[in-house]
């Protein structure tokens, strides 16, 4: 039994969060067990993965208390003898968890890149080029969701492309779905709905898609704006859309375990993140039949359907446009869309694999 002790579940349920509980549902766990560390008793997906036999150790934030963090991590680490560190944090964060393995001699440490940029501050930014420098230096693997993401945090050090996969057939476009999720969320069926899925950050950059929006709704004033997740800004996005005047077309209902049914109840889905690593959200989506607009800071591996539009985020008039024009086409992509490089079966056993494999 391999015992890896994962690192980089929030409270938010974003891609990360997503890729850690999807992979653990699949991973055979007779022969791989996942443990978690939370900041916050609210970590995503507890309750499921403690289920699934996962303990979830809960540790101070290093940003409130480093020493204590670090304390807390060593005796975690001491404790339940892991074999493999599994980072899935900013680079500027990995510094104490990769110090903690160092210290304690876990056989394996793999540092996984989620993520193209970051927000900017000074202390971020040298934090992030402290580990870029300490870990070119390490023996431990390193993994990425894409070739940016992988630049992004790694810079000149090798390092190894690993697809977030997804299960595809649970995407699959079904009209009983739409129509009962449309009615739930009192959508009319005739109505058109522009989609958004992720973690209510300035990085998912939801504030921009409101304002997009409310220049739509003038050109179709039977369309609703439908944004699923959690996070700090919904009550600023709710104040948003009510200075706008549009507060009763931009629905917000919240988390969700299950966002397929919302993905179901779209016509188009949008992403104008600031950074993405790959956007997981944008590959389900297109997994549920939907045409898709990103932002151009996304990166082209997100684009599976090779139909999908990248746009720049100084243009709000052009997302207008390219919107309306799906709407007027009724543009859907292939329903039956499965990549197999997205396919979680096999990713499990591909990451499977790699915690049985020593590091370089």
């Amino acid at each position: 039994m391999i015992k890896v002790l994962q690192i980089g579940m929030s409270y938010e349920t974003g891609g990360t969060e997503v890729f850690l509980y999807n992979h653990y549902k699949e991973i055979n766990k007779e022969e791989v067990q996942f443990d978690f560390v939370a900041l916050r008793e609210d970590m995503a997906y507890r309750k499921e993965v403690e289920e699934m036999g996962a303990t979830v150790h809960q540790i101070i934030s290093a940003r409130k208390n480093p020493i204590l963090s670090f304390y807390q991590l060593i005796r975690i680490i001491e404790e339940n003898d892991y074999d493999v560190l599994h980072l899935n944090i900013s680079s500027f964060a990995n510094i104490i968890p990769v110090l903690t393995a160092k210290l304690t001699k876990i056989p394996k440490i793999i540092i996984h890149s989620h993520n193209n940029g970051m927000e900017v501050s000074h202390l971020k930014f040298v934090l992030h080029h402290l580990n870029k420098h300490m870990t070119s230096k390490m023996k431990l693997q390193r993994l990425a969701c894409s070739k940016s993401a992988g630049e992004f945090m790694f810079g000149k050090s090798p390092f190894e492309v690993f697809e977030n996969a997804i299960d595809g057939e649970h995407f699959a476009y079904n009209e009983d779905i739409r129509t009962q999720t449309r009615e739930e969320l009192g959508i009319e069926k005739d109505s058109f709905v522009i989609g958004n899925v992720g973690r209510l950050h300035s990085q998912k950059n939801q504030k921009y898609l409101i304002d997009v929006f409310a220049k739509y709704l003038k050109l179709n004033p039977n369309s609703y704006l439908l944004i699923v997740g959690t996070g700090d800004l919904k009550e600023e996005l709710e104040q948003q859309a009510t200075n706008l005047d549009i507060r009763d077309r931009v629905l917000l209902p919240g988390f969700s375990n299950d966002v397929n049914k919302y993905y179901q109840a779209m016509d188009i889905f949008c992403l104008p993140s600031i950074y993405e690593g790959l956007g997981i959200v944008g590959i389900e989506a297109q997994m549920s039949g939907l045409p898709c607009i990103f932002s151009d800071k996304c990166v082209p591996e997100v684009d599976i359907s090779e139909k999908s539009i990248f746009l720049p985020l100084d243009d709000i008039n052009e997302w207008v446009k390219q919107i309306e024009i799906i709407n007027r086409t009724k543009e859907t992509i292939n329903r039956h869309l499965r990549p197999d490089k997205y396919d979680i079966k096999e990713n499990a056993k591909k990451l499977e694999k790699i915690y049985k494999t020593k590091s370089n």
